[in-house]
């Protein structure tokens, strides 16, 4: 269920908007109930000498449940794989606190993380002369509680419901901001900047841990409990773009830009640091060759440094920081054509090469969680959209892709289990419809197929005595899937909107994640309101 309330409003050289939405879920796995607040409010204040200053700030809280693993072994060998131990949810593997210590990091029934967000940004955008100068800052304020709670089947000495575990994490303290300086010469544009940001957290603090309950077979000691943050990541980028309007058929961008970035320990930690910079460019080229059709070609590098979540798995998960994480390199190729007819519909075709160096992984399976990098990813393939209108009050529109990957230097699939990116699926098909009904109501209606998928599956298994765990991987297939959704807008009055949903509506079984199944029909209702 959600349910969304907007509003906007100009004064003089004041101007605002104010947001809000509400969602409520119950579970559709084991403990995955959901509920989430936002409000968001932003504000536009008209300068001398045609400047503008703006301000943003957007709340989130949001509650959710941690799933509980409803398997009786991560074994897909064992029949236990196969068997639930709460009949009333699906299949499904469960999370942990992270990291995970003991009994106490894995979810009881009502385990919890509470998470607020606060999100601030400045702006002020000025002209001088053929110039528009645009500054902005920003910060990003994040809290994490969390509580656990004790399962007889972990641990039969206590029953289920009693608190294990209590603590907070300041789990994002990032922060940044950019200067942009946009320049009309002649028949060029020329456009330069520079960006930086910040990718900090702040500390961890165990308010409680039931010691005698986690059992674990060592000690856990207070320092892995509560801990300053050990790394922040800092980014610097510099651009500059000139875009020439040869013709008023011929186009030509050009661009270059170059990063920095450091993860940097800190507070004492030996965490491993890293180190990079890269120097980056990009060629476009746009021709019309005729009033309706348009071709572009583009030729790029982009680099992409790793972001805080990965670098905190890189270093802390089982990868234990070893060997050193580096930014991603794209060296890309694509090629766009569209064709235009008249204002009833469009098509576009387009087709892409990206090789890429030193792909950044994330891996988050129920026994080995870790990021590190595959040496060389290729992903190729070409797609085809549009949209048409078949009466004043009808319109569709459709996409299709075709998508294909490579991969060389994968650490953590030494068997060559599987040879391209896992999750990608070959086909990917999208259609809607769109009816323009009476009193300016609006309905829609959309498909999306998503082909197979395969990815790679790791488990442990104990076996002599004492206890020797060996882990394995499994190539495994996730089948495609069709889903169909309907939404109804239909306006309350010049200052108010309501909508309906359903989503899934045929309520298809499948997933996005492997041992992670996607709920069935979903249905709500929002309403907006606007001055």
């Amino acid at each position: 269920m959600g349910e969304r309330v907007r509003s906007r409003y100009k004064v003089g050289p004041l101007g605002y908007s104010l947001a809000g939405s509400y969602q409520d879920a119950e579970p559709y796995l084991w403990n995955n109930d959901f509920e989430g607040k936002n409000l968001a409010a932003s504000a536009t204040l008209d300068m001398p000498l045609d400047g503008q200053a703006s301000f943003g700030f957007q709340y989130t809280n949001s509650k959710r449940g941690f799933i509980r693993e409803n398997r009786l072994s991560d074994n897909p060998d064992d029949p236990g794989f196969y068997t639930r131990v709460n009949d009333d949810y699906p299949l499904a593997f469960g999370e942990t606190f992270s990291p995970n210590y003991g009994n106490a990091f894995i979810p009881g029934p009502g385990a919890y993380w509470d998470k607020t967000k606060y999100y601030i940004d400045l702006g002020y955008s000025q002209p001088i002369a053929n110039a528009m100068v645009d500054f902005k800052i920003y910060k990003n304020i994040e809290d994490r509680k969390e509580k656990n709670y004790s399962s007889s089947s972990l641990n039969s000495g206590y029953a289920d419901g009693e608190l294990v575990l209590d603590r907070e994490v300041a789990s994002d303290r990032s922060y940044g901001g950019s200067l942009e300086v946009t320049s009309i010469l002649g028949s060029h544009e020329i456009l330069g900047g520079m960006e930086h940001k910040v990718l900090a957290y702040g500390d961890t603090t165990a308010n409680y841990v039931d010691k005698a309950y986690n059992n674990s077979w060592w000690s856990v000691p207070d320092y892995l409990l509560s801990y300053e943050p050990s790394s922040e990541g800092i980014c610097w980028g510099y651009y500059v773009q000139d875009t020439w309007k040869i013709s008023d058929n011929w186009i030509l961008t050009g661009g270059l830009r170059y990063d920095q970035y450091k993860n940097e320990a800190m507070n004492g930690s030996t965490d491993p640091e890293l180190d990079d910079s890269a120097l980056t460019p990009k060629l476009t080229v746009t021709w019309k060759f005729s009033p309706v059709d348009t071709l572009t070609a583009s030729a790029y590098q982009a680099y992409r440094t790793p972001g805080l979540p990965e670098t905190y798995w890189w270093a802390n998960g089982d990868t234990g920081g070893d060997p050193v994480l580096k930014p991603e390199k794209n060296n890309a190729v694509e090629f766009l054509y569209r064709r235009d007819f008249a204002k009833w519909a469009f098509m576009r075709i387009s087709a892409y090469h990206y090789s890429v160096d030193d792909y950044i992984m994330f891996r988050y399976d129920p026994n080995w969680q870790g990021v590190y990098n595959i040496d060389k990813a290729k992903i190729y393939g070409a797609s085809l959209d549009g949209r048409i209108k078949f009466t004043d009050r009808i319109s569709g529109n459709a996409a299709v892709t075709w998508q294909q990957s490579e991969k060389q230097g994968d650490i953590y699939d030494t068997a060559g289990l599987l040879d391209e990116i896992d999750y990608l699926p070959e086909w990917k098909v999208s259609a809607g419809l769109e009816f323009k009904l009476p009193w300016e109501s609006v309905l829609s209606l959309t498909a999306r197929y998503v082909g197979e998928r395969s990815t790679i599956y790791a488990y442990s298994v104990s076996s002599g005595w004492p206890a020797v765990e060996q882990t394995y991987f499994k190539k495994v297939d996730l089948d495609g899937y069709v889903t169909a959704d309907v939404n109804f807008k239909i306006p309350i009055n010049k200052h108010a909107e309501l909508s309906c949903y359903i989503e899934n509506l045929f309520d298809e079984g499948y997933e996005e994640q492997y041992g992670y199944p996607m709920p069935g029909i979903i249905a709500g209702a929002a309403i907006k309101f606007s001055l």
